[in-house]
């Protein structure tokens, strides 16, 4: 099934929100915001520090 980056991002999985934070700078602050709340979502799980799954990033800056 193709990826649908055009959905809003609290409804893109996984694999949607890492090809979506590949785009740009904003793009990637959406996505990792997103995954944040949905592990601070969590309330049952015990106390760990959120390791983001998205691929190191690098700044429009950083690319010149």
């Amino acid at each position: 099934m193709p990826l649908n980056l055009e959905q809003p991002v609290n409804l893109m999985g996984p694999n949607e929100l890492i090809a979506y934070s590949q785009r740009g700078d904003k793009e990637y602050q959406e996505a990792e915001q997103e995954l944040r709340r949905r592990w601070d979502s969590y309330k049952n799980l015990p106390k760990t520090e959120f390791k983001s799954i998205l691929p190191p990033h690098q700044t429009s800056a950083s690319r010149s």
